[in-house]
């Protein structure tokens, strides 16, 4: 199968062929990935930020942030069926010990087990974890478009959380950095308080992501936002969110706060430096953040699901994993990148032997192979499709890749029935594929077929 892996610190990943995850326990999980949300973690760890601190073995299967469908299950497994959609939390933990009896699933007594830096994460076809990790989602749900609530949308919910019981009626909190993170914090924040939320960032652009996701006020970063606040707030802030954590915005996030506030560090690769004495006086406390908990990533499924919380992100095939992070060093990405990988349904359906033969679905993919001009345009054609499935109202799993020196394009698209795939496919043919809005994406006409779902193989 097809991995982005990490073979030497500061150097670019590389798209390798490496062998497929097998069920070795009894509590495994091997997930089919939809989506691998890649973030500044990922990063930090491509640049060897954790070499000393957590060290792993290289090359190393990067990807912290999945979602996917079930594809195998270990003997001891019984609550999952191959086809289930999923999201997996982003450390694996033992289940006895006393931080985990009671939810603390970030205080396991065996550490950190982090998928994409202890251990294969899944930025690959193939993703091998452990049952106690796993949070299904709603049936017909789709992982692409929710695989970063596994650790951006997690870890702001999880702060969130904390400061939720003092945010009543006329707080105010602060978002300092509406990136993957901060966007979620906002939403959060909207659902679970009743905070006027005050955005703080130095892009304009992520100003006007941060306005509609429920931002109240906005304020642009320029040396002046802590005044700023206070001028919006009087005495300050209740509570100020850092999704940067860097030096920049460390002191002035404190700056924001009313005496008795809190300051809830999330981002890091900064150093908190304050005098004692203003601390003590002010009875400033300081709150950091590490990721949350199972019951915390079922409860931001839940929010999402109910519309709450949205991910805005960015998506691109795994063979555009280096374009993927190149943007994200550079600014460019406001939200989340996703990455796909290329394997659908079709594609696993077509195979024999091996281990696929057990593999069963339940599900009828639409193949549609979408002629291109150029690499350029297959993110036109992606975001056609997903209005497209959006305004018919049926729901389907995306699954893309380039084809052929992406000459064109190859989209798989899951359905609970046939008879909803050939509604779909009816939708594109008369409305999307006829506009002529598509034709400055279009090399010819494209092509499109349904594949029935696949059932286990006898006897297995």
């Amino acid at each position: 199968m097809k991995a982005i892996r990490v073979h030497s610190y500061g150097q670019p990943p590389r798209l390798d062929d490496v062998p497929e995850p097998q069920v070795t326990g009894p509590d495994d999980v091997i997930v089919r990935i939809g989506g691998a949300g890649l973030c500044r973690t990922d990063l930090h760890i491509i640049d060897g930020w954790f070499a000393d601190v957590i060290p792993s073995e290289l090359p190393l299967v990067l990807g912290h942030e999945n979602a996917g469908w079930i594809h195998a299950v270990g003997p001891a497994v019984d609550h999952l069926v191959v086809g289930d959609p999923v999201i997996c939390h982003p450390n694996l933990t033992c289940g006895v010990c006393r931080a985990c009896r009671a939810g603390d699933d970030m205080r396991c007594a065996r550490g950190p087990d982090l998928p994409g830096l202890t251990r294969a994460g899944g930025m690959a076809e193939l993703f091998k974890t452990r049952s106690r990790a796993i949070v299904k989602l709603v049936a017909g749900a789709e992982p692409t478009e929710v695989a970063a609530l596994a650790d951006a949308g997690l870890t702001a919910y999880h702060a969130v959380g904390k400061a939720a019981p003092a945010l009543g009626a006329g707080s105010s909190a602060v978002v300092v950095g509406v990136g993957g993170l901060g966007h979620i914090g906002i939403q959060c924040l909207k659902a679970m308080t009743m905070a006027e939320v005050i955005a703080v960032d130095i892009s304009e652009e992520a100003l006007k992501l941060a306005m509609d996701c429920g931002a109240d006020h906005l304020v642009t970063a320029g040396g002046q936002q802590a005044q700023q606040v206070r001028d919006l707030t009087g005495p300050g802030a209740d509570a100020v969110f850092d999704f940067v954590g860097e030096d920049a915005t460390i002191g002035d996030s404190v700056a924001m706060l009313r005496p008795g506030g809190t300051y809830y560090l999330i981002g890091y690769g900064g150093t908190v430096t304050f005098p004692t004495v203003p601390l003590i006086l002010g009875e400033i406390s300081i709150v950091a953040n590490l990721i949350g908990t199972s019951t915390d990533l079922a409860d931001l499924v839940t929010l999402a699901g109910q519309g709450k919380v949205k991910l805005r992100s960015s998506s691109y095939p795994l063979e555009a994993a280096s374009d993927a992070i190149q943007d994200l060093r550079h600014g460019r990405i406001h939200g989340r990148a996703i990455l796909a990988p290329s394997t659908g349904i079709s594609t696993l359906a077509n195979r024999s032997g091996g281990p696929f033969r057990a593999r069963r679905h339940r599900m009828a993919t639409l193949h549609i192979e979408h002629p291109i001009t150029d690499f350029g345009t297959w993110k036109a054609a992606f975001d056609r499709f997903a209005e497209a499935r959006e305004r018919s109202g049926v729901r389907g799993h995306r699954i893309l890749r380039p084809v052929d020196d992406a000459h064109y394009v190859v989209i798989d698209l899951d359905f609970q029935t046939a008879s909803e795939a050939e509604k779909f496919l009816g939708f594109l043919q008369t409305t999307v594929w006829a506009s002529t809005q598509s034709a400055p994406a279009l090399a010819g006409t494209p092509q499109a077929r349904i594949l029935e779902p696949v059932d286990a193989a006898p006897g297995n």
